[in-house]
């Protein structure tokens, strides 16, 4: 069974995918068969038949995809295997910066957006924005600096091209 979306604060109810080389790991809707959504040349693998982990055993990377309306997606790497115990069990975010987008944003764009929009105090839809998407207890994180593991950035960019 496959491990179900990233643990990320998401609330996993939008469809995702797994795309390694040759394979996507996806649940197959019948109005959009896999062969006609990706072409033949990536073998459909069904969640629910097989765990991510084991295609990494065959694969050293991935594409996550998690919600395919607003197309975030991730690259996986495995850079080193440790061996199996509890203190390894669940996977770890090394590196990263700032917290995670909000569900429903808008895809990049509309995240880049958002970002704008409450940085700016004086924008009249920055307080609506934070009540819709429940981030009032977040913006000191995410203008401030928030972290993943050891990552950490002190600062959030501009949106590009702004």
């Amino acid at each position: 069974m496959t491990e179900r979306p990233i643990r990320s604060g998401w609330l996993d109810y939008h469809l995702y995918n797994f795309k390694f080389e040759d394979a996507i790991v996806i649940e197959e809707d019948p109005e959009f068969p896999v062969s006609e959504m990706y072409g033949d040349s990536l073998r459909h693998v069904e969640p629910d038949d097989t765990a991510v982990s084991e295609l990494f055993d065959q694969y050293g990377c991935c594409i996550y995809e998690y919600d395919l309306g607003d197309s975030w997606e991730h690259e996986i790497v495995i850079e080193k295997r440790l061996r199996e115990s509890p203190k390894y069990a669940v996977l770890v975010c090394l590196a990263g910066a700032r917290h995670r987008p909000p569900e429903d944003v808008g895809g990049p764009g509309g995240y880049a957006e958002f970002l704008d929009t409450i940085r700016d105090e004086k924008d009249p839809e920055r307080d609506n924005l934070l009540i819709i998407f429940e981030q009032g207890k977040l913006t000191s994180r995410i203008g401030r600096g928030a972290s993943c593991g050891r990552g950490r950035v002190d600062r959030v960019p501009a949106a590009p091209g702004r």
